[in-house]
């Protein structure tokens, strides 16, 4: 199933889900040029996925292979499991996107917490859970629905 399975496919198929779930998609692909965060070194990173829901914010980046998602190539740069864990660690990186977001929408308090995350379409790898401790992982089952495989926070 994964195999035929585009990254467009997982992140649109999860803000389907999202908005059935009632959350306001505000992103469904990575959107530097709206939605973002600046890093150190002035890397801008627009996440996959953000969606707002009545008290948070979540942030989300995707690949179809979860391995993808802890990759560092070349080895000097972060992995998507890398740059969320920073976003969930920094203050400045949330206050930013949050800003990003509020102007999108015009009507968004910029003082809800953010969840980071990861989601992919095969199992995550115990070691790839164990660097994304602090993250929300979502994994796309076969079946078309999604499920939180770890969570330090969970989002309503």
């Amino acid at each position: 199933m994964t195999a035929t399975l585009s990254e467009g496919d997982l992140v649109s198929g999860y803000a389907a889900f999202l908005r059935n779930e009632g959350w306001r998609v505000v992103v469904t692909r990575p959107s530097q040029a709206s939605i973002f965060f600046t890093m150190e070194g002035g890397r801008r990173k627009g996440p996959d996925v953000v969606a707002v829901k009545r008290t948070v914010v979540l942030s989300l980046e995707a690949k179809v292979r979860a391995a993808g998602l802890f990759r560092r190539a070349p080895p000097w740069h972060l992995s998507d499991c890398d740059v969320m864990n920073a976003l969930a660690a920094s203050e400045a990186y949330q206050a930013e996107l949050l800003s990003r977001v509020a102007q999108r929408l015009g009507d968004m308090d910029v003082r809800l917490p953010v969840i980071a995350g990861l989601l992919a379409a095969t199992t995550f790898p115990p070691e790839g859970l164990e660097e994304a401790s602090q993250l929300l992982c979502v994994q796309r089952l076969s079946s078309g629905e999604f499920r939180i495989v770890s969570s330090a926070v969970h989002p309503d």
